[in-house]
């Protein structure tokens, strides 16, 4: 259930990001198309690296629950990121958030799966050494 909605978040967000990347340029020109298909698959990246997360921490409700938290602050750091620089602050420069943000999100992304991965390791290695010595 908590995998099943966290796969719901990151792929909501990541189908967001493409749909205001795709309002933000301009695809008249088969020029810009290619540079969105870059971008785009940039943008997505980092949701894809936590989806692929999903697989790796199906099971473990912990992990689960820390891995949706994660997935909820990427996308509401990419929703209100990107609604600032496209719909409040009109500048000239809003499209550097599509290489700035994803950066960021795999920033986050990575340090928390390598510290969720670390705490279930300690974890298993705090309860093997407790039921040996009992």
């Amino acid at each position: 259930m908590i995998t099943r909605l966290t796969r719901i978040v990151l792929i909501s967000a990541a189908a967001g990001c493409l749909g205001l990347m795709s309002y933000a340029a301009d695809l008249s020109r088969g020029q810009n198309f290619l540079w969105a298909v870059g971008f785009g698959l940039w943008v997505v990246s980092p949701f894809v690296f936590l989806l692929h997360a999903t697989r790796r921490f199906d099971g473990n409700r912990a992990r689960d629950i820390g891995l949706l938290l994660v997935s909820l602050a990427m996308a509401l750091f990419a929703a209100f990121v990107y609604y600032d620089a496209f719909f409040v602050s009109l500048d000239a420069q809003g499209a550097l958030v599509f290489i700035f943000v994803p950066l960021w999100q795999w920033v986050g992304a990575a340090l928390s799966v390598a510290a969720l991965d670390g705490w279930a390791w300690w974890r298993r290695r705090r309860t093997s050494g407790n039921s040996g010595a009992s």
